[in-house]
Parts: structure tokens; C-alpha cells; sequence
């Protein structure tokens, strides 16, 4: 009786400990589903600053001791200025400079192949109106040449009937001389520097038939070279003044030094 009373109360202790343990189990696992773990609060603490470095504004630029803030005047200084494709305009006092120093650019002319008399008159010419032009003067010896010709007809008719009958011989080169030549109404056959050249072309005529061709010697007459040289507005000047007296081979200097 006694053991059973015994036994009846260990159960009874047992039972009232079970229950306390449950709800004590209980209580434990519901604060554990209240707080989180460290590790996830952790990751979700690192993701609200990566959040927060995204959308914070840039850091103001750290001026280090002894560099001095860039001014607007040196920002513009290294900022490139545009650049434009068209020629710049220069300046109309620069453009009379150049003009000024090309008209007293040192100029030369000269004037070949001149007879006595053209040598004469345009020599007049440029020290009576320009006086600031310097001249000099060369001659240029006549060489010796053969003419050979037909000798002179008594009237013009007769000479060009004669040189059309010569033309039907195959004979090209030959011509009726004007009045102004020594010997008028000539039929000129060609000049020749050599005698015997010219002696051979004779020899051919005769072959066909025209035997009164002769052979004359001459002589060419000595010619001048007149050089004017001076300022390039000086130059220009006279240059003018001589085409305006009948002057046709004005030539430059340099212009006869490069040929």
C-alpha cells in the first residue's frame, strides 16, 4: 500500500515535469522566431550600404596643401579654342607694305635684236622721261651667210610668174622679194650659213632646169641689246613708254638668263 502511494506520486512529479518542460520549449522557440540571426542581419546590413555608396553624391574634390584652384583664366588657357578653316584676313596695312616693298624691289628689262637707230631713239627715250632707270648697252656682231637666189626681174609680175614655175618643180623654199629689200623683185631660194651647202642646193636647182641662180655673200648687220634696270615702279614706267613708242621685245632679265 505504501509502495503504490509512492509509485503514484513519482508519476504525478514525472507528468508536472513534462508539462513544464513543454511550455518552457515553447516560450524558446518563439523568441527565436522574434529575433534573427547575426549572420542574416549582418548580410542585411551590407546590403543597405551598398544601397547607400549608389545614391550618396560625389565626394567634394580634396585641395592638397600648396596647389593653387585652377582659375577661369587658366581653364581657359587649357581649354582648346575652335579652329577655322578660312584664310585669315590680313590687314590692309600689311597688304600696302607689300606693295611698297615690291615697287622698290630692284627690277630688269632689256630690249635685244635692235638696229642703230631703234638703239638711239629708245635710249632718248628713257633718259629724257626716265631719268631713275639705269641703262647699258652690248652689241652683238652680224655673222656671214650665202644667199641664194634668182637675180631681180624687170617688174613684180614677171618674178612671181617665174617662182610659180619654179614651185611646179618641187621647189618650196622660194619667194618674191618685197621693195624694202636691197635687191626688189628678187627670187630668194634660201640663206645659208655654209658656202658649200649652199653650193650643193645650187647644183640641185640647175638638175632641174634653172641655171641663172647665184651665189651672194653676206654679211648681217651688227645688232644691240639695250638693258634698263632700276626700281620694279620705275621699270614698269618706262617699259610703258617704250611699247608706247613702238617697242616689241621688251624682255624680262631673268627670263633670258634661264632659256
Amino acid at each position: 500500500m505504501r509502495l503504490a502511494a509512492v509509485l503514484r506520486l513519482l508519476a504525478i512529479m514525472l507528468l508536472i515535469a513534462n508539462v513544464a518542460m513543454f511550455f518552457a520549449a515553447r516560450d524558446s522557440a518563439s523568441a527565436a522566431g522574434s529575433q534573427p540571426d547575426k549572420r542574416v542581419a549582418g548580410q542585411l546590413h551590407a546590403a543597405q550600404l551598398q544601397i547607400s555608396s549608389r545614391e550618396a553624391p560625389p565626394p567634394e574634390p580634396v585641395s592638397l596643401p600648396g596647389a593653387e584652384t585652377p582659375s577661369a583664366e587658366t581653364e581657359a588657357l587649357a581649354t582648346p579654342a575652335p579652329t577655322s578653316a578660312t584664310t585669315p584676313e590680313v590687314p590692309a596695312a600689311d597688304v600696302s607694305k607689300s606693295a611698297k616693298i615690291e615697287a622698290e624691289a630692284a627690277s630688269c628689262r632689256l630690249l635685244a635684236g635692235l638696229n642703230e637707230k631703234q638703239l638711239d631713239s629708245y635710249r632718248d627715250l628713257i633718259k629724257e622721261n626716265h631719268g631713275a632707270v639705269e641703262l647699258s648697252e652690248t652689241t652683238q656682231e652680224g655673222s656671214k651667210s650665202y644667199w641664194l637666189h634668182v637675180p631681180a626681174f624687170a617688174n613684180r609680175q614677171q618674178a612671181e610668174r617665174r617662182a610659180a614655175e619654179i614651185k611646179t618643180l618641187g621647189v618650196a623654199d622660194v619667194f618674191v622679194t618685197g621693195e624694202s629689200h636691197p635687191t626688189p623683185n628678187s627670187l630668194s631660194l634660201g640663206l645659208y650659213k655654209n658656202e658649200a651647202v649652199a653650193e650643193e642646193a645650187k647644183k640641185k636647182l640647175v638638175k632641174l632646169g634653172i641655171t641663172n641662180a647665184a651665189i651672194e655673200e653676206r654679211s648681217a648687220s651688227r645688232t644691240f641689246t639695250l638693258t634698263l634696270r632700276g626700281k620694279q615702279v620705275a621699270i614698269d614706267k618706262a617699259q610703258t613708254g617704250l611699247k608706247q613708242a613702238g617697242a616689241t621685245s621688251v624682255t624680262s632679265c631673268d627670263a633670258v638668263v634661264r632659256r
